[in-house]
């Protein structure tokens, strides 16, 4: 400990790329890592919002004085143009919600992955050789989609508001993942009742219901799912979004982000402080 200290002689400074932010727990999460460590760290937000980012210019990054960050909607793509080099599994997946410098350059990592992995540990032999229903073809459902490969689903419904945008997703990763079968849809698939049926675990990685009283499905087609179909939300604050309240209603399974928040952050914490992040009762 007294090497990492004496290394870590000036303030680290760690960002939150993204916008809106005003959610946001990731900096009372990182901070308290950090002084629990005794590291000089500091862990802020710093929303841009999408059409100021290339006002910044393609080397913002390098100039500011930070350690390194995270990324998060609507920028965990764009985020390639601003970085000079990325991990196997960031390349692989599309995204990046991790970053930090090495000798120089900026590299990008993603974490999403192992945490949406870890948030379903207890659920592995449900999503085993089943189908999943994923709302979303941004960022973060490149991540889980990694992650439903990696756990051997069988299927992998992609529902996009465009069916041309879910159909570009899917043959890119079944040329990726050629052992799981991406169908793409757009939200005209839930008009037939036979979709409805045998859903392991319907994921919502849409922003829906994160400022405002918004679901990515209507009750009634919540009803009509199998009351065995696991809904999860991505989003962790609110705790409980529209899309969950429905599902409560209709006497399902509910399963917020923060399970996946707080593992991918525990992922980033090691990679730029080479320690375990201490969870405690953050679980």
């Amino acid at each position: 400990m007294d090497k990492l200290k004496n290394y870590l002689n000036n303030p680290k400074s760690i960002v939150l790329l993204g916008y809106p932010l005003n959610h946001t727990l990731s900096p009372k999460i990182h901070n308290y890592g950090f002084k629990f460590y005794g590291l000089d760290f500091v862990y802020t937000s710093m929303p841009i919002k999408p059409e100021d980012l290339s006002k910044l210019g393609k080397d913002f990054l390098k100039l500011l004085p930070i350690y390194g960050g995270n990324v998060t909607v609507p920028f965990k793509e764009i985020i390639f143009n601003y970085l000079d080099k990325f991990t196997d599994l960031a390349s692989e997946v599309g995204a990046v919600n991790t970053f930090y410098k090495k000798d120089g350059e900026l590299w990008g990592d993603n974490t999403d992955v192992y945490g949406f992995t870890e948030s379903l540990k207890d659920y592995h032999s449900k999503i085993k050789d089943s189908k999943v229903v994923v709302l979303g073809t941004g960022g973060s459902s490149k991540a889980v989609a990694k992650g439903l490969e990696i756990l051997n689903v069988k299927d992998i419904v992609m529902v996009s508001r465009e069916y041309s945008t879910a159909k570009v997703f899917c043959d890119n990763y079944n040329q990726k993942y050629p052992n799981v079968n991406f169908i793409p849809t757009d939200y005209s698939y839930f008009a037939e009742n036979n979709n409805l049926k045998n859903i392991s675990i319907i994921i919502n990685t849409t922003p829906l219901g994160m400022y405002d009283n918004q679901s990515a499905i209507d009750f009634e087609i919540t009803k009509k799912i199998d009351d065995d179909t696991l809904f999860y939300d991505l989003i962790y604050n609110p705790s409980q979004t529209m899309f969950l309240e429905n599902a409560i209603k209709s006497n399902k399974q509910i399963k917020n982000g923060w399970q996946m928040l707080v593992f991918q952050a525990q992922n980033s914490f090691k990679i730029w402080t080479g320690l375990h992040y201490p969870i405690g009762d953050l679980l």
